[in-house]
């Protein structure tokens, strides 16, 4: 790909004036074909992916593929400004492969029988026709690809066995880093410790736990509505999981931790889905659910997009059902994983680190992923997370002699995970957490607003946009977010509940505030002192002013002597800044 003057990805490359005929498509053919795939259920739930498509395909059967360029088309076809620029924002690059995923998902599903095939070839964004007689990608079988994400992990053939789980195989290779290799490797072996009491402690095959998201049971005597299948139902399951970066998913046993299992029945007015999530190692049933829905009011595809979603959300994010039941096994800071196992170490030993504030245990998850990332080709995750480790010792204020290095080091690693990965999750939330700290708050948020729309079922990524719009002064806004977020997540670390408490009060709901801050009690981290600190100050309560302000001396010696550089070092919002800077104050003064 080459790029302008200006410093604009230009995407059409490659494409002289033949290559920008119609492909032996008739104009009129390809727009009804166009037709056909906007209609399709997956892309009319996307309106950007429509856009995208509608416009790249316009400007070549209107003869101008000179404007398909990542410029026009993230100001001509995604809502960008005029001041977009591709090195900052990479959301066409993101975009066109969600965009080539899809259509390819598509032709292998709806699209299976239209006489035209659309594809965007890698290297541009100039979509290509072809009629299908000549596709040999169609009649040609599956051809076997890797099962699951993760450098370490099996391969195995698919057949019929779900579209889905051939888009996954393309692009693991892509998501994991993962070589090309004459052979497969071979099958991770899982490493068994025993407790004594004959239960496995830590059975997990490889770096990360993989689940296998299996058939869905459909009750025979169940009057589904039109639309509404077990297969479907299982499709969105598996969808929704691999938004998660630290979850594999699989459709092999051979390579799976866990086994999603479902069954679906119905009486005359609802829809009764049941789950259940098996760990293979023991056979234990770690988690189960029952679903139960009207069968009127929703069309059935948002029924099945809204409970795989709210499975997934359970199942998968970083303090749910998997994590947890992992930690059970291998401790939260992973030493009871086996040496085959350092990446699930890792990340257990981080999702600890962040859920209640530990500046030991954040330096032995730092030095963890940073060994890892350093000798092998981890997955995505581990990248992703450890800038995230850099920026928890900054807002932890442990280190302010170091800030600065840390700051940039956390900006490098961030921009580095996005570069690896730009379908990551995890790497944007990691940049929009960074930006934030450093107050460019704007970046920040299209940071943000990219992890969301990658994966919107992950709460650490729901709050910590909501965090970052606080910080940017719309604290309505990020509230919201917050106080989602933390329904998602009961179990949730502290720093939801830090960033609520500077979200209500920049609201103006300092009831909520002040219930917010009575979870804090007890907590020693620099954050929750001085959110219950300002919380006291402004309800008028000089004794719990002066009791944080104590908390804050004996913990941070050099805060109270000059506030200014750890209150900027920590707080990147000025107006909460200037009101913490009134409340030390305040308490000072009342200690005198």
């Amino acid at each position: 790909m080459s790029a302008t003057s200006d410093g604009r990805d230009d995407a059409t490359d490659g494409c002289g004036m033949d290559g920008c005929e119609m492909d032996g498509c008739e104009t009129g053919a390809v727009r009804l074909e166009l037709s056909r795939i906007l209609e399709s259920p997956a892309f009319a739930a996307s309106p950007q992916l429509r856009s995208f498509l509608t416009y790249i395909v316009e400007r070549k059967l209107q003869g101008e593929p000179e404007r398909i360029k990542g410029y026009t088309i993230a100001t001509e076809a995604l809502g960008r400004d005029a001041s977009f620029d591709p090195s900052a924002d990479p959301i066409v690059r993101v975009e066109a492969a969600r965009l080539r995923r899809m259509l390819a998902d598509y032709f292998r599903g709806p699209g299976v029988r239209d006489p035209i095939r659309v594809d965007i070839p890698k290297g541009g964004y100039i979509p290509h026709f072809t009629p299908a007689g000549d596709s040999d990608a169609s009649a040609a079988p599956p051809a076997p690809a890797a099962a699951i994400r993760g450098p370490h992990r099996p391969r195995a053939a698919y057949g019929a066995a779900g579209a889905f789980f051939l888009m996954i195989a393309a692009f693991l290779v892509y998501r994991s880093f993962e070589m090309p290799s004459s052979s497969p490797p071979a099958l991770a072996v899982a490493t068994v410790h025993d407790d004594g009491s004959g239960i496995p402690v830590a059975a997990f095959k490889g770096d990360l736990p993989v689940v296998l998201v299996a058939a869905i049971e459909e009750d025979p005597a169940a009057r589904l509505p039109g639309g509404f299948s077990g297969a479907a139902l299982r499709d969105k399951l598996a969808r929704a999981l691999y938004r998660f970066d630290e979850i594999g998913v699989t459709d092999t046993a051979d390579a799976a931790d866990y086994r999603l299992e479902g069954h679906v029945s119905s009486d005359q007015e609802r829809l009764f889905l049941s789950f259940r999530l098996v760990y293979l190692a023991s056979g234990e049933i770690v988690w189960s659910s029952l679903f139960d829905v009207a069968s009127e009011g929703e069309t059935p595809d948002l029924v099945q997009e809204r409970v795989a979603r709210n499975a997934a959300t359970a199942i998968a994010q970083p303090y749910g059902v998997i994590f947890n039941h992992a930690a059970s096994r291998a401790g939260e800071d992973g030493a009871q994983a086996a040496g085959t196992q350092e990446g699930l170490a890792c990340v257990l030993r981080t999702f600890s680190a962040q859920r209640r504030f530990s500046a030991d245990l954040n330096a032995r998850s730092r030095a963890c992923l940073a060994g890892l990332a350093a000798r092998r080709r981890p997955p995505a995750a581990i990248h992703a997370l450890l800038p995230l480790a850099y920026a928890e010792d900054v807002r932890s204020g442990t280190d302010p002699a170091s800030r600065t290095a840390n700051l940039q080091k956390a900006l490098d690693l961030a921009r580095r995970a996005v570069e690896i990965a730009p379908q990551s999750a995890r790497a944007h939330q990691a940049l929009e957490s960074v930006l934030v700290l450093l107050g460019r708050h704007e970046e920040a948020l299209a940071a943000g607003r990219l992890a969301l729309e990658l994966n919107p079922n992950d709460p650490d990524i729901i709050a910590t946009h909501g965090g970052a719009l606080v910080m940017s002064g719309d604290s309505e806004k990020g509230l919201a977010l917050l106080v989602r977020a933390g329904r998602l997540n009961p179990d949730h670390p502290e720093w939801y509940t830090v960033m609520t408490v500077f979200g209500a009060l920049g609201a103006g709901k300092s009831k909520l505030a002040e219930a917010e801050a009575e979870s804090l009690a007890g907590s020693t981290a620099l954050s929750a002192l001085l959110a219950r600190l300002l919380v006291a100050h402004e309800a008028g309560d000089g004794a719990r002013a002066r009791a944080a302000m104590r908390a804050l001396d004996a913990e941070f010696p050099d805060f109270a002597v000059d506030p200014d550089p750890t209150l900027r070092a920590v707080l990147p919002s000025s107006a909460l800044r200037a009101r913490l800077v009134g409340a030390v104050r305040a308490a000072q003064d009342d200690k005198r």
